[in-house]
Formats: structure tokens, C-alpha cells, sequence
């Protein structure tokens, strides 16, 4: 799908290894949103003002809150997805287990992030959801320890 200006988006990103590469590992960006934030949200909804390609051909979109016109950061179109999207289903609380749909690298950085020795561990292990992020985000605990990571509610599954 080719996105265009003044379509509404929503940033996600497309892998944990780009989380991790980029600004959104800075826990401002990991709060939920409100109309007085200048900083990108992660899971947040905008809309697209201006679409640059870079020389390379890349594509970066300048996003907007749409309700308050604050002019927010520039970011790759790996970053966003269009909206609406279906939002998060869990609630506080709520018992939930990874989907076995991860990539590799996901899976690698999600182990070591959660503690777990093995792939069979990561799939088996019973997590706690203990805050939603912008309605697609997700912080977990696992045996109490909350872990500060964001996990998108899709590679979820609620037992």
C-alpha cells in the first residue's frame, strides 16, 4: 500500500531489532501518548504532512498529531503502518504466551530480554500483561519481574 499525505498512520515498528537501533529504546517514547507530546510515541496514531525519498530512494515520512498540529520527528517507512489498525485486545492482568510467528532474530532478541535459555522456554512461559501502550504495545512480567521491553500485542496469545 502506498501511503500518501494526510493518510493516518501508526508508528510500529517492523522488527525488536529496530527497536533497538533506533530513538524509540528512550523510555520517553514508550509512555502513552498525549496532545502535548513532541516526541514520536511508539504504537500512537498521526498523520502523514510531508514524504521525503532520500538519494538512496529510502522513504521518510514527517508525521503530525492531527489534533493538536504539533509537527513531530521524521521517521523511515519501516517505522509506520497504516491505521486504523486492530488494537490491542488484553487488558491489566490478562495471562498471555508468545505466538510461535517471531523471526529468528526476534526470537533472540526476546530471549535474552525475558531470560529464557530456550526457544521451547520463550513459547511455553506464561507472561502478565501489566500496562498497554497506545493500544498496540504491550509490557509484560514474568514470575513478578516486569520487564522493560515494549511487545507488540500481535505476537501475543491470551490463555
Amino acid at each position: 500500500m502506498t501511503l500518501k499525505v494526510n493518510d493516518k498512520v501508526r508508528v510500529v515498528l517492523s522488527s525488536y531489532t529496530d527497536y533497538s537501533k533506533s530513538h524509540f529504546s528512550n523510555q520517553e517514547t514508550c509512555s502513552n501518548f498525549s496532545p502535548s507530546d513532541k516526541e514520536i510515541k511508539l504504537g500512537a496514531e498521526y498523520s502523514i504532512l510531508k514524504i521525503k525519498q532520500a538519494d538512496d530512494g529510502q522513504v521518510y515520512y514527517i508525521l503530525i498529531d492531527s489534533d493538536t498540529d504539533n509537527y513531530l520527528n521524521t521517521v523511515h517507512s519501516s517505522q509506520v503502518i497504516p491505521s486504523p489498525v486492530e488494537v490491542c485486545t488484553f487488558l491489566q492482568g490478562d495471562e498471555v504466551k508468545f505466538q510461535m510467528n517471531l523471526t529468528n532474530n526476534d526470537e533472540c532478541i526476546i530471549k535474552s530480554l525475558v531470560r529464557v535459555s530456550n526457544t521451547d522456554d520463550l513459547y511455553t512461559s506464561v507472561f502478565k500483561v501489566e500496562k498497554v501502550l497506545n493500544d498496540y504495545y504491550v509490557f509484560l512480567s514474568l514470575n513478578g519481574e516486569y520487564l522493560l521491553f515494549p511487545i507488540k500485542w500481535t505476537d501475543l496469545i491470551k490463555i
